[in-house]
């Protein structure tokens, strides 16, 4: 994972589950294009930057490789990562 794709987020939402197709109803996201092979949706954001900068995460450290909507508030196809 590029560090530009390191996030941390407060919640991670199956891709699949009726949770993740209610949020991508809600914004009007196209779920059928979005990556879904065991990623995650990552909810409420925010970049992890360089990891040498000393940055911490106290939620869910994650790779997310898909769009971020809402300037975070949704991150797509996002997989847990360990700092």
């Amino acid at each position: 994972c590029n560090v530009a794709g390191q996030h941390c987020c407060n919640q991670l939402i199956q891709h699949q589950s009726s949770t993740a197709n209610l949020i991508f109803s809600i914004l009007r996201l196209d779920s059928s294009t979005q990556p879904d092979s065991g990623s995650s949706l990552g909810i409420d954001c925010s970049p992890l930057g360089s990891i040498a900068s000393g940055e911490t995460c106290n939620a869910i450290p994650v790779c997310c490789s898909g769009d971020q909507t809402y300037n975070g508030l949704v991150n797509v196809g996002c997989s847990p990562i360990s700092l």
